[in-house]
């Protein structure tokens, strides 16, 4: 029993001082926000900066605007029809289900689930040509 007892308390000492060592550390290596004092603050502070050409407009469904910051994808959702872009929107801006944007649009969850499924083949189709066409939209 004895040696099972010093057995635990050598452990207990190992963990103790692996504590105090870890906890040291710490201390030595890291620092809370909150202490940093105003200098070392604006040293680690960083402003993202974009360029004059950053992209975004606004397209209006029946329930919101959708902001869309592709230009590419922007100009696509402009050449479909004006049902097709709002089930589009509804679905994947507002994440509506096809029952949901039926009911906001007067027409049957399948004519919902159909002109989904036609509008984004639709619109893959459309986005490839432009990308082969049009030279700002190559990477």
């Amino acid at each position: 029993m004895r040696k099972f007892d010093a057995c635990v308390k050598k452990a207990l000492i190992q963990e103790l001082k692996y504590r105090k060592r870890n906890m040291k550390n710490h201390r030595n290596h890291f620092v809370n926000f909150s202490e940093l004092s105003c200098l070392e603050e604006q040293r680690l502070y960083f402003e993202d900066t974009y360029s004059v050409e950053y992209f975004q407009k606004t397209v209006e469904t029946k329930l919101f605007d959708a902001v869309i910051c592709n230009e590419l994808l922007y100009e696509a959702l402009q050449l479909l029809t004006p049902s097709n872009r709002e089930i589009l929107l509804l679905k994947y801006w507002g994440k509506m289900t096809d029952l949901e944007i039926g009911r906001t649009l007067s027409m049957s969850q399948q004519m919902v689930n159909y002109n989904r499924n036609k509008s984004l083949k639709l619109l893959k189709t459309m986005i490839e040509e432009m990308m082969q066409n049009d030279q700002r939209f190559k990477f």
